[in-house]
């Protein structure tokens, strides 16, 4: 008992000193549906490589609704690999395009799982570090695309970043917290156009029911997120998944009065297709302005 309470005081620590740090980040205020329950490591490098010798691969496209002029569109491709019960390594890709700006961001990540005790408590330590690039298309700008201003900022250098995360877990609870863009917070200084800042903060619980060889899981969850110069974000929600984990479907509420719906079915013990829908903010809020649509492929291997 004593430890357990030492472990979440050590944790709540951390979200506190989080709190506290004036955090810069670079991706769009929307999110993929995926990395709420899919793909975790999508949004906290301390989730790469959760289980030992199990690959994950990840892939997903999210675009604003046609109707929305020079809508953003974003991609990403996720890789994590769990070398050993202790340390988890992964890939992170990210492709933002909004109007005449385009974005990538690729970040290389490092996880490290202590054992607390006997009773399957863990805390995990992730650490991301690489680069970010933006580039405006001459093409889509109304102006003089000789401009010298566009010149210099497409002649910029890619840009050292890196993000810290941590996540705690006993049986069914999952709590994390996520820093992203350090050295840009330990600089104090904002290099990019999309310099939005953000905190991740979230608390989800998995509950089991039903026949104990095909159970239904349901999962629970409340997302923080807060955003520089932007009304923070408030998501809860809840992922179930049955018929022997071949099917999920999930939805999640947001405080910028927004929805976002999903679902997604695994193939042959060895993909996951997704598919979700954002029904979109009521105004620029701290999320997109149309509403948007997400596809997702997910390969993974088996743990041996």
């Amino acid at each position: 008992m004593k430890n357990q309470i030492q472990t979440i005081l050590f944790l709540l620590l951390l979200l506190a000193m989080a709190f506290c740090v004036p955090i810069a980040a670079y991706a769009q205020t929307s999110s993929f549906g995926t990395g709420y329950f899919q793909n975790q490591y999508l949004l906290n490098p301390a989730m790469a490589g959760l289980r030992s010798t199990e690959l994950n691969i990840n892939t997903a496209y999210n675009r604003e609704s046609t109707s929305v002029s020079n809508g953003a569109k974003t991609m990403s491709f996720t890789a994590d690999y769990g070398l050993s019960d202790a340390v988890g390594v992964g890939f992170n890709l990210s492709l933002d395009k909004i109007g005449a700006l385009s974005t990538t961001r690729i970040m290389g990540s490092y996880a490290y799982q202590v054992k607390l005790n006997q009773e399957n408590q863990s805390l995990h330590f992730g650490i991301s570090a690489g680069g970010i690039q933006e580039r405006f298309n001459a093409n889509q700008i109304i102006g003089d695309p000789s401009d010298e201003m566009l010149y210099n900022f497409n002649d910029r250098k890619m840009q050292f970043e890196a993000d810290f995360g941590v996540a705690f877990q006993y049986d069914g609870l999952t709590l994390q917290a996520v820093s992203p863009n350090l050295v840009s917070t330990l600089r104090d200084k904002e290099k990019t156009v999309l310099s939005q800042g953000t905190f991740i903060a979230s608390a989800a619980y998995k509950l089991g029911f039903g026949n104990a060889s095909d159970p239904v899981h349901l999962e629970p969850k409340v997302a923080f997120r807060s955003f520089k110069g932007m009304k923070s974000i408030i998501d809860a929600g809840a992922n179930v998944d049955f018929v022997q984990h071949t099917i999920n479907i999930y939805g999640l509420y947001h405080s910028n009065k927004s929805v976002t719906a999903g679902i997604g079915f695994k193939v042959l013990d060895a993909f996951q297709i997704s598919g979700a829908y954002n029904s979109g903010s009521d105004g620029f809020s701290g999320g997109t302005l149309g509403s948007s649509f997400e596809l997702g492929l997910r390969f993974f291997t088996s743990r041996r």
